[in-house]
């Protein structure tokens, strides 16, 4: 498994782990990484989503894309005492050297048929993410977030669709993939 920022990306080693979740009570997108006992987020809330597609095909990587409409918001964990106990997250800093910072575009890549039913479960459960994965990707030829002039246009177009799918989804949150750094798939 593999995120891209900007021309920032995890770095590959036995010591990483990347657990990408889908948390649909607070409709937000989740990285958690692990790293030398250390643990940091992303967290992304749906509606500053602009643009996402997957692109899932039999027997190859699935990939995630998302453009943002503004930065996400870093959190650090806290140093956990109790086993098994909740973890508390305060405000971090962008740990990616900048670029989830500047950067709007994200690229995620999955072992192949991991995040096929996630996705689709994602885009059941909110009908604006379906609708913008129906839309051209990306929404908007800047990468970066300074070029502001993309919100007068890109965020208030309505989003309204009578034949989206509908949700029987449970309004709680998903693990859409965790990585093992000694799965040769990842």
């Amino acid at each position: 498994m593999k995120l891209y920022i900007g021309k920032w990306q995890l770095p590959l080693s036995n010591t990483n782990k990347l657990v990408v979740k889908g948390l649909f009570v607070k409709k937000q997108l989740c990285y958690e990484i692990s790293s030398n006992g250390c643990r940091v987020k992303i967290e992304i809330d749906w509606s500053n989503i602009i643009g996402i597609r997957a692109a899932m095909k039999k027997n190859e990587p699935g990939v995630l894309e998302v453009e943002l409409s503004e930065p996400p918001k870093f959190y650090k964990e806290l140093g956990q005492k109790d086993v098994g106990a909740h973890s508390q997250w305060v405000d971090g800093s962008d740990f990616t050297r900048g670029q989830a910072s500047t950067c709007r575009r994200h690229f995620i890549m999955f072992p192949p048929t991991i995040l096929d039913k996630h996705f689709e479960r994602l885009i059941r459960f909110d009908e604006r993410l379906f609708m913008l994965s129906q839309r051209p990707y990306p929404t908007f030829n800047v990468p970066y977030f300074h070029s502001q002039q993309f919100l007068q246009t890109a965020l208030q177009t309505p989003f309204r669709n009578s034949n989206a799918p509908t949700s029987d989804a449970d309004p709680s949150s998903t693990q859409l993939y965790t990585s093992d750094s000694n799965d040769p798939t990842s």
